[in-house]
Parts: structure tokens; C-alpha cells; sequence
């Protein structure tokens, strides 16, 4: 398969959003559902070559996991993905990052690191979580008018509780608790992604 520019993305994530907000007839919708399947694939082909889990089917499997997964996706730079598992102890960290860019189709695993979280680590984690308010958001959000642009980046939260599954999808997204939330999530990963992040919150 040939590689998919960052720019064609955004336009679909655009796309997407606007058929959320308007009427769709019945052939719209079908046009929608296929538009959504297929970004839903292009996450999973990345997560996929992190060899990372479907926590969707986790919530459905295992009603005791709590787990919460940010994927950051770049534009020019790597993606990387960070699950963090809850313990009675406290909890662990899971973190991947791959060779390639994040507009693109996935690379191979450039590293990985794996930290034990002790239970402070956990509440800063659930306290960010609470704060941004993350199983009430929605899962997609239109971004403000001009934020649609070429060289952004997307970043997907996922979190499992209880047997319950919630997905929070935002283009470009540049300051608030839900900012705030990834960026505790990212920076707590043991990979070195300070500079890039700060580069893409300007």
C-alpha cells in the first residue's frame, strides 16, 4: 500500500466531522461509516506494528483491567503509544515508538520501555484523567475554525474500567485539562518526547 500524506488524513478527519454535524441521508451515512472505518483502521495498522493490544476487546474480555492507552501521531515525526496497566501496587507503563512518521503508514518498533508506576505514579495518572473529564468527552470533537491544518498531529485516548470501553479522537489540540492529560501520559512514557511535543502545542 502506497503511503498515506498527513495532509490527506486531516482532510478525511475533517470530512468525518463535518457528516457528524449535518443530516445524512441513508446513503450519507453509509459514506460516514466507511470514512470512520477506515481512520479506525489506519490507527490500528499503527498499533498493530507497536504490537500493542485491542483494549476494545480487553473491556469486553476482562471487567476487573483498568487500562488507559494515549497514541500520539506526529505529522513528520514518530508515532509513539504509552499503556498504562493499573496493579494493586501501583501499575506499569508500556511504551512504543516506531521509525516512521505519524502521517504515514507504520514503520518498525524504534524502541520500547517498560516502567513499574508505584501507587503516586497511578493517582497523578487518575487525578489528570478526573480532571479532564475523559469518560464523559465526546470521541470526536470539531476543532476550531483554521486548526485543520497540514502539519499537526492527532492524538487518540483510549481507557478501559470496568468492562466499560471509551475512545477520545482530537486533531491538533492546543491547551486545557484534556492537554494536560496527554501530556502527563506522554511524558511519563520513559521516551524522550519533550521537544517534539512542545513543537506541536505552538
Amino acid at each position: 500500500m502506497s503511503k498515506l500524506s498527513f495532509p490527506l488524513l486531516i482532510g478525511l478527519v475533517g470530512v468525518l466531522l463535518a457528516a457528524q454535524r449535518a443530516p445524512l441521508l441513508a446513503d450519507g451515512a453509509v459514506k460516514a461509516k466507511e470514512r470512520n472505518d477506515w481512520l479506525r483502521a489506519f490507527y490500528q495498522r499503527q498499533l498493530r506494528a507497536m504490537k500493542e493490544p485491542s483494549l476494545s476487546s480487553l473491556a469486553e474480555k476482562d471487567r476487573e483491567a483498568t487500562v488507559y492507552r494515549i497514541l500520539w501521531l506526529p505529522s513528520f515525526e514518530n508515532p509513539v503509544a504509552v499503556r498504562f496497566v493499573k496493579t494493586d501496587e501501583g501499575g506499569f507503563s508500556y511504551a512504543v515508538r516506531l521509525d516512521s512518521q505519524g502521517g504515514y503508514e507504520p514503520g518498525n518498533v524504534a524502541a520500547r520501555k517498560t516502567i513499574k508506576l508505584g501507587e503516586a505514579h497511578w493517582r497523578r495518572i487518575a487525578g489528570k484523567l478526573e480532571k479532564a473529564r475523559f469518560w464523559t468527552l465526546p470521541t470526536n470533537h470539531r476543532p476550531p475554525f483554521g486548526r485543520l491544518i497540514d502539519d499537526g498531529d492527532i492524538v487518540i485516548i483510549e481507557g478501559v474500567s470496568g468492562g466499560n470501553y471509551h475512545l477520545v479522537v482530537r486533531n491538533n489540540p492546543l491547551g486545557g485539562d484534556f492537554v494536560d492529560l496527554c501530556r502527563a501520559m506522554l511524558f511519563m512514557s520513559g521516551i524522550d518526547v519533550r521537544k517534539t511535543w512542545f513543537q506541536y502545542r505552538r
